[in-house]
């Protein structure tokens, strides 16, 4: 598994987990070009060094503090699927 991010992601789709998270990292077309799993402390180093783009996430409560209150996230949009 790649655990540095491509340059090229367009946007990155996170599963949140206790203790592992599961990231997808998708082209413009919407392809997936990278797969990658972390643990909650190398997880935040994965993001600093990633493109600045848009990030798809959960919206439970349990998920919003990750994006919302990071210095690392640019821009955070909470949505209720539910």
């Amino acid at each position: 598994m790649r655990t540095k991010p491509i340059p090229e992601t367009a946007a990155f789709g996170i599963d949140i987990g206790k203790k592992v998270f599961h990231v997808v990292g998708l082209n413009a077309s919407g392809a997936v070009i990278q797969r990658s799993k972390f643990s909650r402390e190398t997880l935040m180093a994965f993001f600093e060094a990633a493109p600045k783009v848009l990030v798809g996430m959960e919206a439970c409560p349990g998920s919003q503090g990750p994006g919302a209150a990071n210095p690392v996230v640019r821009s955070c949009r909470l949505s209720d699927l539910g």
